[in-house]
Formats: C-alpha cells, sequence, structure tokens
C-alpha cells in the first residue's frame, strides 16, 4: 500500500516486477485491510507524513496491519525501528 510515491516514473526496476502497488492510507484499517486481500505476506514499512507525530501515528498504523494480517491469514513484517518503539 502506498499513500504517495517517493518517485514517479514509467518503468518498473525488473526486482520490483512482481509487486503490486496499492494505493490508500495505513491510518485506515479500511485501507490496511483492502491491500492484504490476497496476499501470504505484508512488509509494514510505513512511516507518519513528514515523519512528525510518531507517539500518536505509528501504534495505531501497526494495528491495522496486525489487523489485516491476521483477517487474510498473512505474516507481517516490521521494520527494526517499529519493533523497538512496540517493545519499549
Amino acid at each position: 500500500m502506498v499513500r504517495k510515491p517517493l518517485h514517479k516514473t514509467s518503468e518498473t526496476p525488473s526486482r520490483l516486477a512482481s509487486v503490486t502497488w496499492v494505493i490508500g492510507d495505513a491510518a485506515n484499517a479500511g485501507d490496511a485491510r483492502a491491500a492484504a486481500e490476497g496476499v501470504q505476506g505484508i512488509v509494514h514499512a510505513v512511516n507518519p507524513p513528514g515523519y512528525r507525530d510518531w507517539e500518536k501515528l505509528v501504534l495505531p498504523m501497526i494495528d491495522n496491519g496486525v489487523a489485516a494480517a491476521k483477517a487474510v491469514g498473512a505474516f507481517l513484517r516490521t521494520s527494526s525501528t517499529t519493533q523497538k518503539l512496540c517493545i519499549d
């Protein structure tokens, strides 16, 4: 799921040819669930817009990712930064 691409390009690198990009917002549970449909795994590598308000925004986004993964029986992989935040 992508909120906004980091850069625009007409060509997809070959290593990403099998990736399906879905526009949505990880802060929206419905978007997260819709993006998870039909997948075996989710790479949860999100950041709040502008890297602001982490303490308010990151955990709800993780909750949405976890709920989406559980709903479809997928694994969820988060970044090491996020894992540390959840443990602390």
